[in-house]
């Protein structure tokens, strides 16, 4: 029940206080779905999530639109998949299905699930303190470890693609890129994602529309018979098409398996072709120094038939409270 005393009161907090409240978040506990069998357990998360959650973003349309309350984004916390999965999921692979399910809820009732890491940023950690908290998520999962030093990059630092993680907090607007990955047996993964502590800037939400643009275009060019220079240019020219060129000032992957960084890489002048088995990054940036700084990675390997991203967390923007 909506008490309208609470509705007013949070609206005279917007006006005096400059508050910008703009997420609902529906919790939704996966422990009554699990189940020893994978496949019974991914059709009981879909079963759950899709009817609890299915009038969800009306809901928040419908009491921004009656209240005047800027609710932008529309959240699910769900139980950690760690603790849903622990029968049925054998091997790590396993778990990777259950992710693959939550990115199908988010698509069938239109929201995006949200980590428990990217809500760290939100709470005041510095970059270091960041990465120490993703190493207990990574421990506390089964993982060995960072499989590299993790890149945490708030506001200005965010536009310098090789920063090093310091004891820097981050400030209403800043852009913060998360450059992540741990080690499960003996193999490493990464995974960059592009946050934004409260209200990302029109610029910075046109930059990250051409970085997320250049990364699927780069993913669609994944295949094989075709060269990883390829793969390089289908990602750099739309870039430079959009006039941000310059700004893009890295390669555009790598490979990786029982290194982060194996021998080859993707750039305009490896003109190897590309084999079924064949594992690399997809990861384009634009950097404006001493302003905003955009990546968005995934990890690619190529099948028969074009390529696997083994990378499923939203790519959707993301404005986390500040």
């Amino acid at each position: 029940m909506i008490n309208i005393f609470e509705v007013n009161e949070t609206n005279k907090m917007i006006e005096q206080e400059n508050l910008d409240v703009r997420t609902i978040t529906m919790g939704i506990s996966l422990l009554d779905c699990i189940d020893p069998d994978l496949d019974a357990l991914n059709q009981k998360i879909y079963e759950k999530i899709t009817t609890k959650a299915r009038n969800l973003v009306a809901t928040g349309d419908e009491i921004a639109t009656e209240y005047g309350i800027p609710v932008v984004n529309k959240r699910i916390s769900v139980t950690p998949i760690a603790l849903v999965g622990g029968a049925a999921c054998k091997k790590p692979e396993d778990f990777v299905t259950i992710a693959r399910t939550l990115d199908k809820c988010a698509k069938e009732v239109g929201v995006n699930f949200i980590g428990g890491y990217s809500a760290l940023v939100s709470k005041g950690m510095t970059e270091a303190e960041l990465g120490e908290e993703l190493l207990k998520i990574y421990l506390k999962n089964g993982a060995q470890g960072h499989s590299f030093e993790p890149i945490i990059a708030y506001g200005a630092h965010a536009a310098d693609p090789h920063h090093e993680t310091d004891d820097s907090k981050g400030s209403y607007g800043d852009a913060v890129v998360l450059d992540v990955g741990c080690l499960v047996n003996g193999y490493c993964a990464d995974m960059t994602r592009t946050v934004f502590i409260g209200k990302a800037s029109e610029e910075a939400k046109k930059i990250y529309a051409i970085v997320k643009e250049a990364n699927r275009r780069g993913i669609e060019a994944a295949k094989p018979g075709a060269r990883f220079c390829d793969v390089d240019r289908a990602a750099r020219d739309y870039i430079e098409e959009q006039g941000y060129g310059q700004y893009f000032t890295h390669r555009t992957g790598h490979n990786i398996g029982l290194e982060v960084h194996e021998f080859g890489d993707v750039s305009f002048t490896n003109e190897e072709v590309l084999k079924p088995g064949m594992c690399f990054s997809v990861e384009p940036g634009i950097y404006v120094p001493g302003g905003i700084g955009v990546r968005i990675e995934d990890l690619v390997l190529i099948t028969e038939d074009g390529c696997e991203v083994l990378n499923h967390f939203t790519k959707d923007l993301i404005e986390v409270e500040a």
